[in-house]
């Protein structure tokens, strides 16, 4: 009796134990290659949703553009441009161009030119450089209050009061009318000119021009 006890101390449990190493592992290993196994098939499916992605989605081009100092995005597609985005981008360039001081107005018409066509940029720096000069020899002062943006296409037209100053003092209150006129070309807005434009005997808005010795003014 003493000898089998002992043999079943010394041999039958290590065999149990080893079977039960033996279980455990194979348990492990099973449920290690189904979670890989499952891993597999999300990659698979991934892959598939990805490549009908490619197949059905619009890869046009397409710039999604935030305009200086706004917060709502507006969409550049193709060689359409959204007609919000020319609105704000009319109105963000007009205080740049019309809401001004001494101190300011020569930044303010550079941050204008980071905007212009490069076809339009020599004329438009010339004629910015020279109003900037006047504002800043007579202490002029300037604010634009926007009232209405009518937008075609790539033209904007702007109305509003403009008050106009000589240091503190307030000299004028406008009605005003500015056309903005624009370029869209691989993939870039431009400003391409900036007039004033003034109510004809029909009441039809057209440019004004100035006199040949008189002085470009907004």
């Amino acid at each position: 009796m003493a000898f089998l006890l002992s043999t079943i101390l010394l041999t039958g449990i290590p065999r149990t134990v080893n079977k039960e190493k033996y279980l455990s592992a194979l348990t492990s290993a099973n449920y290690k290659t189904a979670v890989w196994m499952l891993v597999a098939g999300v990659l698979l499916m991934t892959n598939l949703l990805q490549a009908l992605f490619l197949f059905t989605a619009d890869l046009t081009e397409k710039t999604i553009v935030v305009p200086p100092d706004l917060v709502k995005p507006f969409s550049i597609h193709k060689s359409k441009v959204s007609p919000a985005y020319v609105e704000q981008m009319t109105h963000y360039l007009s205080q740049l161009l019309l809401t001004y001081h001494d101190d300011n107005v020569t930044a303010q018409f550079d941050s204008v030119l980071r905007h212009v066509d490069p076809a339009a940029y020599a004329h438009l720096k010339a004629e910015f450089h020279a109003q900037a000069e006047r504002i800043r020899r007579h202490l002029i002062g300037s604010v634009f209050y926007p009232m209405g943006i009518h937008v075609a296409k790539l033209t904007a037209t702007i109305n509003g009061e403009l008050v106009s100053m000589i240091g503190q003092k307030i000299v004028s209150r406008k009605q005003k009318y500015y056309q903005f006129d624009y370029a869209y070309r691989n993939g870039s807005f431009y400003l391409v000119k900036f007039q004033e434009l003034e109510k004809g005997p029909g009441e039809e808005l057209k440019p004004i021009e100035p006199k040949e010795d008189e002085e470009v003014t907004f």
